[in-house]
């Protein structure tokens, strides 16, 4: 009995902590809409090897990688539900197939 309290007691932190880290995700990605409409609004560029680079195109890659971190929180989530995981850094690494 008190080995199944724990199980749920462990998987109850472990849904906070990804519902944390969901959370994040959504901010970056209310990030880099919000820099790329402040930059269209106010005309920012950026300097990069001498060629003149809109704010909108960092702006849509801070979007990128928020969307990119939703999807594998998502993935995680699923994983952590489905196999009863404790959660851990390692189960957002890719494994490897061969």
């Amino acid at each position: 009995m008190k080995k199944q309290k724990t199980d749920k007691g462990i998987f109850r932190n472990s849904k906070l902590y990804i519902n944390m880290i969901w959370a994040s995700s959504l901010v970056i990605m209310f990030l880099g809409i919000f820099f790329s409409i402040f930059s269209y609004i106010n005309k920012i560029e950026f300097n990069v090897l001498n060629n003149s680079v809109s704010g909108i195109v960092f702006g849509v890659m801070v979007l990128y990688l928020g969307i990119k971190y939703y999807f594998s929180i998502e993935s995680l989530k699923e994983d952590v539900a489905k196999n009863h995981l404790n959660f851990s850094l390692r189960n957002l690494k890719k494994k490897k197939t061969v």
